[in-house]
């Protein structure tokens, strides 16, 4: 969604990092929701902390992926 709407003004790094952040809040919730057990929350911080390291990793390799797959495109069009 963010992609979406956004995809003018985000990065696709702040975009990835968003998705991993929400994503590790929603299974968090729904462990919640399914135990009922609230420590769950206390692995948030460190959750959410893996998850901007890993969702910036991510969003770098997709934005290379991007700028250098369409050159490939590029170039194999060129060549039929």
């Amino acid at each position: 969604l963010l992609y979406r709407f956004f995809k003018n003004s985000l990065s696709i790094v702040a975009i990835s990092v968003a998705g991993a952040a929400v994503h590790n809040a929603a299974q968090c919730m729904v462990f919640f929701l399914t135990t009922k057990s609230s420590a769950v929350f206390y692995y948030l911080p460190y959750l959410l902390a893996f998850g901007i390291f890993s969702g910036a990793a991510v969003g770098v390799l997709a934005t290379l992926a991007v700028r250098y797959g369409k050159g490939v495109l590029k170039n194999a069009q060129e060549k039929r």
